[in-house]
């Protein structure tokens, strides 16, 4: 950025914030920590009905969405936004969806409920300097990005994911003995983005494995997936117990 950019890009306080509406504490997390690292103020939503509360009151440069939300999805919820009367926060602002899932096969479902572009999930600097691209009041986004290596945050992901882990479980033992194989599905899904932030590769594969299962409706094969990812949950809880103390 050249000296006429830096003094023309608009400082922090003068930017709208970014709604980010997502359930997860830990992904919630980093996506928040990545918009306020790019110069940023991020308001949070847990579901859709809180956004649209916000949206409704206040007046947001863009929405981030994730697909999978306890009481609806990213793709309704734009639909539902851009449906509604007016509001403080304009119905044709940049939304954009967040997922776990391969962003390519939802990109023609999300075009067609008017958000602009499928993200990856966890969230990516490179993803996300691309949306701010494309918000009018955006010329640059500010430096640095958030750092993998930075180790106050790692130690806050531990411990949020140290505090999460147990009700997710709780979670997903309750829905197998309901043999729910929607929610069994959703929080193994949840559970599979998470352990990818925290550098737990065989227990992103067991919750993708028991996410497959419970998709496909094979409700006999999920107890011993979902012991398997206890299992891989319990190596790792006790790996971040000694990066949190």
């Amino acid at each position: 950025m050249n000296s006429r950019d830096a003094a023309s890009a608009p400082e922090p306080s003068t930017l709208l914030p970014l709604l980010l509406v997502e359930d997860d504490r830990l992904s919630a997390a980093q996506a928040q920590r990545l918009m306020e690292r790019a110069g940023r103020s991020v308001r949070l939503a847990e579901d859709g009905a809180e956004a649209l509360r916000l949206l409704a009151a206040e007046r947001f440069a863009a929405a981030f969405l994730d697909v999978e939300l306890p009481d609806t999805d990213g793709l309704r919820l734009a639909r539902a936004f851009r449906a509604a009367p007016p509001g403080a926060t304009p119905s044709d602002i940049p939304l954009f969806a967040l997922t776990g899932h391969d962003p390519q096969t939802l990109a023609d479902a999300a075009a067609a409920a008017g958000l602009v572009r499928v993200l990856g999930k966890p969230l990516s600097a490179e993803d996300l300097a691309e949306a701010l691209a494309l918000l009018p009041d955006q010329t640059a986004p500010r430096l640095p990005f958030f750092d993998e290596a930075d180790a106050e945050m790692a130690r806050a992901f531990a411990a949020i994911f140290r505090e999460e882990t147990p009700r997710r479980l709780a979670e997903l033992h309750d829905a197998a003995r309901r043999r729910d194989a929607a929610t069994m599905a959703r929080l193994a899904h949840s559970l599979k983005s998470t352990t990818a932030m925290v550098s737990a590769p065989s227990a992103t594969e067991a919750a993708l494995r028991l996410e497959r299962a419970a998709g496909a409706g094979r409700l006999d094969d999920c107890p011993e997936l979902l012991a398997e990812l206890e299992n891989q949950l319990n190596i790792v809880q006790e790996r971040l117990t000694a990066l949190t103390d």
